[in-house]
């Protein structure tokens, strides 16, 4: 649960019961063992509403504390204020994850959270650098009944025992209480895989003043005595001598002092982002002085917009040569995971179909691997090289014919190692998994297909040449088809596979709803059409017409009014075929399955006649089909009716 105090978020979960053990009351007397899982333990996960500020507090290059040592061991005490080490073993050995989450919030997330002995609060402020320093402070109030003490201790004064003791040996004395610990030779021992942990997360707001044009770190207030070894900043001391920041020093979150890890941030602004995507693309470069460049970044501080272009372009020069050979081993992959699962094609042979899931498993994997490794990042090298394209001027200066030439190169190297994956046959692989209704699978493949169809054709010069807006948008509606309609009707073909009727009993439904609106809307057209004559243009009492000039204007109109009647009653009648096609293609599965329980060693499977588009793989429906009013089954022919014939002859 939380409670909001100035730039504090508090959090405090779980119950365990307690036990009784002795020893050595010291952090440094527990071993942790035990390998990190992930849990199904219940907690709790809450969000910081509050808005922190600093306040009166500051931190940035300033004197070192003027309290002395001795007097700082007295204020942390008081202010109960944790150490980093103090805080690993409050969740289970290893410090609490700390990941930036948006850009207004960055997650704190304790997966093994010794909750009977904290409660824990955090402060945060910004350092000068735009850094978020965070401060964790233990709010529980230890009673005896939290702590193991020894028949002895509780003879005597408990209260003044308890106020003597730091908060090293409060936390150790209630880990041993409450069995987060055990008893191990002369020593304890905690097992990170133990039940008796919680689980907390929780989502804090950054600080309001922070520069969100800057990448934030995250840093540790510790306490100034503390003896440990994370990496220290001596020119940071948090100007605080009377309030819960004094007597802390400013230290790296989790990175030791001889380690070369990265300080961890809260925060990644845009531009270091963009930074990192260069440095990923250098890394995983198979050729080329790789060492060179990654020195050349290496040197940068973050604030050189001319290098960074360099950078990108090197990225874009690396993938390019490449992708072709990691996009056809990948396309490769898939192609022959699909020719795998089209052998399992039977829905009521349990082999077939536990076969079909696995293979099915392995080609998502696959496509989440093209989607990562090849599609995203084409699409980046891609909108990048034709912005650049655009931007160059129509000059026959060197230079520039060079720049133009290279930018062309690139861009085709590019898309034509994208078409690949949309070229393979998919139809029969799509089928089985239709069969079994591996929906999850298909929709990651879809994505790959997608990718690969449209953004092939985001060049300069190719058949069906389209921009990178109109190929993320076809992209996305493709996505969202798939996710409205096609996994409903993969449910369908499941179904009538292992020779249930409900689908072509609902399709049969809603064929014969969309027909009655057919009906319905060319009635209403009809007359309201035939009500407009009589108020327009019929004779009045008099003898003349009732209304010339309106009637005028509605005669001069009923051109466009019958044209926009007609592309309405195409898209119902485009519903109608819709429906029919369907329904003919769950009935021969259904067929299928009829004949296979009729004649146990027949394991024939119908399939649909396919189209040639890959797209009809995933899609019961092509493109155009539904509109072509051609291919319908005559086993259960619905076709145009013919009140609405009229209406869809060519004029």
């Amino acid at each position: 649960m939380n409670f909001n105090k100035n730039l504090l978020i508090l959090l405090t979960i779980g119950t365990v019961s307690p036990s009784v053990l002795a020893g050595g009351f010291s952090l440094s007397n527990i071993n942790v063992v035990g390998s990190e899982q992930s849990g199904n333990n219940s907690g709790s996960s809450s969000t910081d509403s509050s808005s922190p500020s600093s306040g009166n507090v500051s931190a940035d290059t300033v004197g070192a504390s003027k309290i002395p040592v001795a007097k700082c061991r007295e204020k942390v005490q008081e202010n109960g204020i944790i150490s980093m080490d103090e805080l690993k073993y409050l969740n289970g050995g290893e410090l609490p994850i700390i990941d930036a989450h948006s850009n207004k919030e960055f997650k704190l997330e304790l997966k093994k959270f010794a909750s009977k002995c904290a409660t824990l609060k955090v402060n945060r402020i910004l350092d000068g650098d735009n850094n978020h320093i965070i401060q964790f402070i233990n709010l529980k109030e230890f009673s005896e009944n939290d702590l193991f003490l020894t028949e002895d201790e509780k003879k005597g004064d408990v209260s003044a025992l308890i106020s003597k003791m730091t908060m090293d040996e409060k936390v150790s004395r209630c880990l041993v209480k409450n069995e987060y610990v055990v008893k191990k030779g002369s020593g304890y021992e905690m097992d990170r895989n133990s039940e008796k942990f919680d689980y907390s997360k929780s989502f804090l707001k950054m600080q309001d003043d922070m520069d969100s044009k800057r990448s934030s770190k995250i840093l540790f207030a510790s306490p100034v005595f503390e003896n440990n070894n994370y990496k220290t900043y001596d020119d940071k001391t948090i100007d605080d001598t009377e309030g819960s920041w004094a007597c802390t020093k400013v230290q790296d979150y989790g990175i030791d002092k001889e380690s070369s890890e990265s300080s961890k941030f809260v925060f990644k602004s845009e531009y270091d982002k963009q930074w990192d995507l260069a440095r990923a693309a250098c890394q995983s470069a198979k050729e080329g002085d790789i060492y060179a460049i990654e020195r050349l970044i290496t040197k940068d501080t973050g604030n050189s917009s001319e290098l960074q272009l360099k950078i990108q372009d090197v990225y874009a020069r690396l993938l390019s040569k490449d992708i072709k050979e990691k996009s056809e081993k990948i396309v490769n992959q898939i192609e022959d995971k699909l020719s795998q699962i089209e052998k399992y094609n039977d829905p009521s042979n349990k082999t077939h179909k536990r076969k079909a899931k696995a293979i099915a498993r392995e080609i998502q994997a696959l496509s989440r691997q093209y989607n990562s490794e090849i599609a995203t990042p084409a699409k980046e090298v891609l909108a990048r090289s034709l912005a650049s394209y655009e931007e160059l001027e129509e000059s026959d200066s060197e230079a520039s014919v060079k720049k133009r030439d290279v930018l062309e190169s690139r861009i085709e190297r590019v898309t034509e190692a994208l078409s690949g994956l949309s070229e393979i046959d998919m139809t029969d692989g799509v089928e089985t998994m239709k069969v079994h209704n591996l929906h999850s699978t298909g929709k990651d493949l879809l994505s790959a297909y997608a990718n690969s169809s449209e953004l092939s054709k985001v060049c300069l010069d190719c058949d069906g040449q389209q921009d990178m807006e109109d190929a993320e948008n076809k992209i996305a509606k493709r996505i969202k088809k798939y996710s409205k309609e096609d996994k409903r009707d993969w449910s369908f073909v499941s179904q009538a596979a292992r020779g249930k009727e409900t689908p072509m009993y609902l399709t049969q439904q809603l064929y014969t709803n969309a027909q009655k609106n057919m009906q319905t809307q060319y009635s209403q057209f009809q007359q309201n059409e035939y009500k407009k004559y009589q108020e327009y243009c019929a004779s009045s009492m008099f003898g003349g017409m009732k209304n010339p000039i309106r009637c005028q204007y509605w005669q001069n109109s009923q051109s466009m009014r019958t044209k926009m009647f007609e592309s309405k009653m195409k898209g119902l009648q485009a519903d109608v075929q819709g429906y029919n096609q369907k329904y003919s293609y769950y009935q021969s599965y259904y067929d299928a399955a009829q004949r296979r329980q009729a004649e146990q060693n027949d394991r024939e499977v119908a399939s649909l006649q396919s189209a040639a588009s890959p797209y009809d793989s995933f899609s019961i429906l092509g493109g155009n089909s539904m509109m072509s009013g051609g291919g319908q089954s005559s086993m259960y022919s619905m076709g145009t009716p013919q009140f609405a014939m009229p209406l869809m002859q060519p004029r």
